[in-house]
């Protein structure tokens, strides 16, 4: 029982810890205006694009993963100003 007792208050301390986080990210985050990121994510993707045709695969993928980042906090916060 204590310790079932213990692991809800680690639960609950672990679920304010990430709130926290979260929140600190949002904030962080909205100050970018949306259209920077969506324009940032186009060209990661363009450059992932050209870095595949030249035969860079590592430096591709890279840039490829940092594009969908981009175009989706981009979308959020877009959608959320609405």
């Amino acid at each position: 029982m204590v310790e079932s007792a213990t692991n809800r208050l680690k639960v609950k301390q672990l679920q304010k810890k990430t709130q926290d986080i979260a929140h600190e990210i949002e904030r962080v985050v909205t100050k970018i205006p949306p259209s920077a990121l969506m324009t940032f994510g186009v060209a990661a993707c363009t450059t992932s694009s050209l870095l595949l045709l030249t035969n860079q695969k590592k430096y591709a993928r890279l840039f490829g993963m940092w594009a969908s980042t981009a175009l989706a906090l981009g979308l959020y916060l877009k959608l959320k100003k609405q």
